[in-house]
């Protein structure tokens, strides 16, 4: 093992002085592979977060989401009415709890510096429980402390550093939310977002027992639900099925016709991601390709370049397994200064991915992590073996005495060439008052040009 480790940082020394003695050639290999491997780590950071990585709530497995649908169309979708969130509550023994959440809201807000439209969001004060999110100061908010003008809201940490300098006594403090009084009492943790992409500075309270919900006509709220352990999504669907056409029989003018679907949350947030997400991944690996593509080619027309150096390996007895391994680890050093430069272009990546899409659900937790790292390691070994694999295989197959016949073809044409300047100049300087000085010239010509081939 130890005289591997001293071959291999052999070769790594060898090429890295072979790489420096061509800075422009390192440059343009470097920065085609590092544009390469940087888009794919964008893109693979973006199916990391929304598709890879678990939710940042606690068991998410057991999250789903409940949507009403149209039994003639099986792949509608719409929120139910908010009143039936106590009936599904009351009737079903497959959920824990069930909440219910609004999408990114606005409202504008006054009575804390300038009037202006914040970011609202419209939640059961059960929600927060279902998804194991705790306020760092103060209580979430009541059912019943959601009135015609009066309601009590949870605000944000970024909110409340912004708007209140963190002070540990803004619980109580009220402002407007469109004329409608509010008064803190509590502060979520940074990080806590809603499903629909963005960030929210206020929460306010839905109450579904309250009678402007009983015509059963609102349909804007989503319905999130925590299995119990132990039941499998199957076993909800039929369970809500069953109250679907208990609510049907009972509530016949609004619920005729309409069923229930239960889905994974993650499926429901990131139904969207695999259909646009894996197509484009293989858009960028194709660019990659591409580079790789030119990349060998650089590698081959360097090889070309340097066949006088492969044959004088092999004449001292390098085998071909050797002159291979030493032309990856070469491929290998580009590869990795492209990856690492992909890595740092991958930060640019992300914000500029960010700005073109806008905002999507878990999008602040697109990051660089473990796990792009190691997929950018991956790639970037990846593309070593591709842009150096063939130009090794075709520079181990030289053939040595070719390449020397060539060298000395090349050297005696070079005499030869030195051998006619030299008459031309003997003749020209002597006149024919100087056959001493031609026939001294002649005398060194003659045995030149009689081993140049062809004369």
């Amino acid at each position: 093992m130890k005289r591997l480790l001293e071959t291999i940082w052999g070769d790594v020394r060898v090429a890295w002085r072979g790489l420096m003695k061509s800075p422009g050639f390192v440059a343009v290999v470097v920065i085609s592979l590092a544009l390469g491997i940087a888009a794919n780590s964008t893109i693979y950071s973006v199916l990391n977060a929304v598709l890879y990585r678990p939710l940042p709530y606690p068991e998410p497995e057991r999250l789903t989401v409940i949507w009403q649908s149209e039994r003639a169309h099986p792949e509608s979708r719409q929120g139910p009415a908010i009143a039936e969130n106590l009936d599904w509550k009351k009737q079903n023994r497959a959920f824990e709890d069930i909440a219910l959440t609004s999408g990114r809201d606005a409202a504008a807000v006054s009575g804390i510096g300038e009037p202006r439209t914040l970011r609202t969001q419209y939640v059961t004060p059960n929600f927060f429980g279902l998804l194991g999110a705790k306020p760092i100061l103060g209580r979430v908010f009541e059912g019943q402390e959601a009135q015609d003008w009066t309601q009590t809201v949870v605000i944000s940490e970024e909110f409340w550093k912004r708007e209140f300098n963190s002070d540990p006594g803004v619980l109580g403090e009220s402002f407007d939310i469109e004329a409608i009084s509010s008064t803190v009492v509590g502060v979520m943790p940074a990080g806590f977002a809603p499903f629909y992409g963005g960030r929210i500075d206020i929460w306010q309270p839905i109450n579904p027992a309250n009678t402007r919900y009983s015509t059963r006509i609102d349909h804007w709220l989503m319905p999130v639900g925590r299995l119990k352990k132990g039941v499998t999504i199957e076993q909800a669907q039929v369970e809500m099925e069953v109250i679907a056409k208990r609510m049907e029989e009972e509530y016949p003018q609004t619920n005729k016709g309409l069923g229930l679907k239960v889905f994974p949350l993650r499926q429901d947030l990131y139904r969207w991601a695999g259909p646009a997400l894996y197509p484009l991944l293989g858009a960028v690996a194709f660019v990659l390709l591409i580079g790789c593509v030119n990349v060998a080619n650089l590698m081959q027309f360097r090889t070309e370049t340097r066949r006088k150096e492969y044959a004088l390996r092999v004449s001292l007895g390098a085998g071909r397994g050797r002159l291979i391994q030493q032309l990856l680890t070469e491929s290998g050093l580009l590869a990795l200064a492209g990856g690492l430069a992909g890595v740092a272009l991958t930060f640019v990546g992300i914000k500029l991915f960010l700005v073109l899409v806008g905002d999507f659900p878990n999008a602040a937790s697109i990051r660089v992590d473990g796990s792009v790292l190691l997929f950018t390691l991956g790639i970037s070994l990846a593309t070593a073996v591709l842009v150096g694999l063939l130009p090794s295989i075709q520079a181990s197959r030289m053939d040595l005495n070719a390449v020397l016949r060539e060298g000395e073809r090349k050297t005696t044409s070079g005499a030869s060439l030195l051998a006619r300047h030299t008459l031309v100049v003997g003749g020209d300087g002597a006149g024919d008052g100087a056959a001493g000085r031609s026939r001294v010239v002649d005398q060194y010509a003659g045995p030149i040009a009689a081993s140049e081939p062809g004369i």
